[in-house]
């Protein structure tokens, strides 16, 4: 699988329109086969639960492994120290000259 294509798949995997069509899809399939609709909106929102759970595990690996953006601190001594939002801190220090 090509990076084009599992770009693509995360992209649909993700939507909140790609899962809405999968309950309507499944939802139309079991009124045309007689389901109840306690059991249809059961269905619905078990299909809707795992869609969530799907796009965040998908968004979080995402965001995991992305570059991570550095800030800096002035430490006040004419020394900088880099970190980023989740706390992390470069242990060396650079001496601005």
């Amino acid at each position: 699988m090509n990076d084009e294509t599992k770009k693509n798949l995360i992209r649909k995997l993700t939507s909140r329109k790609f899962w809405a069509a999968i309950v309507s899809f499944v939802t139309c399939i079991g009124v045309f086969l007689g389901g109840s609709s306690a059991t249809l909106e059961r269905v619905a929102s078990l299909i809707m639960a795992g869609g969530t759970i799907i796009a965040y595990i998908i968004g979080e690996g995402l965001a995991d492994s992305s570059p991570k953006e550095y800030n800096y601190y002035y430490q006040g001594n004419g020394e900088v120290q880099y970190g980023d939002a989740m706390g992390y801190k470069d242990d060396n220090t650079y001496t601005i000259q």
